[in-house]
């Protein structure tokens, strides 16, 4: 978010001037969103055990 203020704000693009900063915004945007949607469905899903009847899926947990 910081970096794209930068860019609209000011006009200015730290990724082109920083090579660090340009591999790591392309980690950051590749690596968070696929881990934010995993941690959300494995969220989901305890949330199903633990809320379940069933005393099998409490044992296992």
């Amino acid at each position: 978010m910081t970096s794209r203020s930068l860019m609209i704000g000011f006009d200015y693009d730290l990724t082109r001037s920083s090579l660090i900063w340009c591999r790591t915004r392309q980690f950051i945007t590749g690596t968070y969103p696929p881990l934010a949607l995993t941690f959300g469905s494995l969220t989901t899903f305890d949330q199903f055990v633990i809320t379940s009847r069933s005393v099998c899926l409490h044992s296992n947990t």
